[in-house]
């Protein structure tokens, strides 16, 4: 008996009307980072920004970029059995299950449907699991995958901790996927955690506090340091060129640690 396939019926997209400019991204940095920098450096020239309106709440931008999947394949929604929401936690009703939000935007009253997240490898994990269930479940032969983003509204543009998430936009995607379609096979998902890193942004303010302790001390042993070496220059005195070979190592050390951590 030959294995089903699983392919991809079509895609849907939704993105907000309103962008940040690379300019605009260094202004909000209050001149951390020069526009030229978040070009060159971050690879950012323009990204999409949810404005107040509804239509860029998290879960509403998933409803549309589903209703534009169903409208550039044709599908009926009442052929859809699950959905699995990949929306972002960051939405419009926190304890509303997102699934059942696009549920009942899109009328696909025979579909049930979960919420997956798993940050950015979310829409991957949703179609492993997607697939998963198409080939397990005899009753499960349409799967719509969607969701919507936003959590640009969570970054701090002034702490450059965060740098690396300036780039975090918003929109919406949605991809269908049906069993036995014979076209654009999804052929496998390689997936792995390392859950050692599952708190680590929790330590950023801890090692920035950490970061300007060490920094005191290191200018509390530097001007030691001076003064023992004025003494031991001045009176040379042996004691003296001891405390300040002592206090230049741990100068030496401590602003090292300043320029890793901080």
């Amino acid at each position: 008996m030959q294995k089903p396939n699983v392919g991809i019926v079509g895609l849907g997209l939704y993105l907000p009307q309103k962008k940040m400019t690379a300019a605009e991204i260094s202004a909000a940095t209050g001149g951390n980072w020069s526009e030229d920098a978040v070009i060159n450096k971050l690879g950012i020239v323009e990204k999409y920004v949810p404005s107040s309106d509804p239509c860029d709440g998290s879960q509403e931008m998933g409803a549309l970029a589903a209703l534009d999947c169903l409208k550039n394949t044709g599908v009926d929604p009442l052929e859809i059995d699950a959905i699995l929401c990949i929306t972002e936690e960051w939405k419009e009703y926190p304890l509303t299950t997102s699934a059942c939000y696009v549920q009942d935007r899109i009328g696909a009253k025979n579909a049930w449907g979960i919420d997956v997240q798993n940050r950015c490898c979310t829409c991957v994990s949703a179609m492993k699991l997607a697939k998963d269930m198409l080939i397990a479940d005899d009753e499960i032969n349409t799967v719509l995958v969607c969701g919507g983003y936003r959590n640009c509204d969570l970054i701090d543009y002034t702490d450059n901790g965060v740098s690396f998430m300036f780039n975090l936009a918003a929109g919406g995607g949605a991809v269908l996927l049906k069993k036995n379609y014979n076209r654009n096979l999804l052929l496998g998902t390689g997936l792995m955690t390392d859950g050692s890193v599952a708190t680590a942004m929790e330590y950023s303010t801890v090692l920035s506090i950490v970061g300007l302790v060490a920094l005191v001390f290191a200018v509390w042993y530097f001007y030691w340091s001076y003064q023992a070496f004025a003494a031991a220059t001045n009176l040379r005195n042996g004691r003296g060129v001891g405390v300040f070979a002592v206090s230049f190592v741990l100068c030496y050390l401590l602003s090292g640690f300043v320029l890793i951590y901080v």
